[in-house]
């Protein structure tokens, strides 16, 4: 019966499932079961060892990976045997060389069926021939019988499971910022849970990263299922999108799981520099004098279309935040303020940066002279009809364009669009009960205009029409809201009937 198995399985040429032995041609053979048990109770010799990676009795899982790890002490061949659990019998290693003392292994992935399955090794001093070397995997209790010389066996047993269905796990990663800057550093939490939120303890997670590095890339889950790893953003000069992946490879008992986590590198902050001209000034009381900014980066690249906020110690500003043109340039104009004696001025310009810009400030200083005029007695003007403010007004603010052509005479008067207005500060050192405004003030159609006083409303109508001229003024009574100190003096345009601004050339308070 032995005899017609063997010449059947001669034919039979089949790839091994078991071990994966690049080029090997492996046999497979049917055995009864008596024959396998029979492998239990051979003698073993301790000249040659044949170990799986989990030791004798060792239990794997349809699927996983093994290593077999086998030794012979004293010089010669070795061939190593395969008997799976449904009465497979297999060649694993043919006469392979071995020298004394010299360790050899190799890998394979357990297959089915499950059950016990076994391994025998025999060395022996001499190539042992193909037809006796299948006698020998088919009656290993007759080797030294069919070779007619000494040989040496020993055995490994491994208990075989079925792939069982393994938990799922979960990775959470603990909150994180959208952002972070260009050359910063992010330390990065993740839990890994089962499906009951569990800690799973002592799991090995990988980490990658597209871009950056990371100051681990294998860690272990604490107590808590937790484990963390710091991120080391690069420095670049452009943002960018990271993404960070970590992955837990499954074990015994939970499935594999992944999970990413994304968030931006803001791009690195270079330095501006801001240069405000002129460098320093000498006005005279009240004047108004033209400013310019220019901004760059570090490299000399121009900042465009960012803001300028302008401060100064005295005085005030045509606009308090302009924006920087194609050529990374803005102006303003600054209103000196009525003084009597001469006073230093701080004159500032700032950009307060953005995500890839680092902020810069420059700073003017000058000297505004002293008009020795004492205000506050019994008159305050405001005239427009030389093509800038002329005024002992305190604060003055407004918004228009000065134009000339509105005038009997070759002057200038102030355009004002609703909604443009002008305000000025005065001082008075003592109770007065009532005082007038007068205005030189026309528009081409008529136009709505209101007067404040202190924020109180004092006068709402409309202003005359047609061109201006020296003797056509507008008068209005000042009483109720005037207070000792400091007064604030609003004109405010309203609504113009048909098409045409309302012209303003001058004011004039007295008391």
């Amino acid at each position: 019966m032995i005899r017609k198995i063997l010449c059947c399985a001669w034919a039979i040429f089949l790839l091994l499932l078991t071990f994966q032995a690049a080029g090997a041609q492996i046999f497979e053979f049917e055995l009864i079961a008596l024959t396998i048990r029979e492998i239990d109770f051979l003698p073993v010799s301790p000249f040659v060892t044949i170990l799986p990676d989990r030791g004798n009795y060792g239990r794997y899982f349809v699927g996983e990976n093994i290593a077999l790890q086998y030794e012979s002490m004293v010089d010669g061949y070795v061939s190593i045997f395969n008997y799976t659990p449904d009465g497979k019998a297999r060649i694993l290693r043919n006469n392979e060389r071995v020298t004394a003392g010299a360790q050899q292994s190799f890998r394979g992935i357990v297959a089915e069926p499950a059950g016990t399955e076994r391994f025998l090794i025999v060395q022996s001093s001499w190539i042992v021939p193909d037809r006796l070397l299948v006698e020998i995997l088919l009656n290993p209790f007759l080797a030294e019988e069919l070779v007619g010389d000494r040989v040496y066996m020993n055995r490994s047993i491994i208990e075989v499971s079925s792939r069982r269905k393994k938990s799922p796990a979960v990775i959470r990663f603990s909150p994180l910022p959208a952002e972070i800057p260009a050359g910063g550093r992010l330390r990065i939490r993740a839990t890994l849970l089962d499906e009951k939120g569990n800690f799973l303890v002592n799991r090995r997670l990988h980490w990658e990263v597209d871009e950056g590095r990371l100051d681990g890339y294998q860690t272990f889950t604490n107590t808590a299922g937790e484990s963390e790893v710091w991120y080391s953003a690069p420095r670049y000069q452009e943002g960018m999108t990271v993404r960070v992946r970590t992955i837990f490879e499954g074990d015994f008992v939970y499935g594999p799981s992944d999970e990413n986590v994304v968030f931006g590198v803001n791009p690195e902050r270079l330095q501006t520099r801001l240069v405000l001209a002129p460098e320093s000034f000498h006005v005279a009381s009240g004047e108004g004098l033209d400013f310019t900014v220019e901004l760059t980066d570090l490299r000399g690249e121009i900042v465009e279309g960012q803001a300028v906020t302008w401060s100064a110690s005295r005085g005030s500003w045509e606009s308090g935040v302009t924006r920087t043109n194609e050529l990374g340039e803005t102006g303003n104009r600054w209103f000196a303020p009525r003084v009597e004696a001469a006073e230093k001025v701080e004159i500032s310009a700032a950009f307060e940066g953005m995500r890839h810009l680092l902020p810069s400030r420059d700073v003017s200083y000058g000297t505004v002279s002293g008009t020795g005029v004492v205000t506050g007695k019994s008159l305050y003007y405001l005239d427009m009809s030389g093509g800038k403010p002329d005024t002992n007004f305190e604060n003055l603010v407004y918004r228009g364009d000065l134009v000339h052509g509105y005038s009997l005479n070759p002057l200038y008067a102030l355009s004002m669009l609703p909604g443009e207005s002008v305000e000025v500060q005065f001082y008075l050192n003592q109770p007065l009960q009532s005082g007038a405004v007068y205005l030189w003030g026309k528009s081409e159609q008529r136009a709505q205009i209101y007067i404040f006083l202190n924020d109180h409303k004092v006068y709402s109508g409309l202003s005359g029409e047609g061109r201006l001229t020296p003797l056509e003024t507008q008068a209005f009574y000042l009483s109720d809201f005037l207070t000792l100190g400091s007064n604030r003096f609003r004109l405010e345009v309203g609504a113009v009937e048909g098409i045409g601004n309302f012209y303003l050339q001058r004011i004039l308070l007295v008391f």
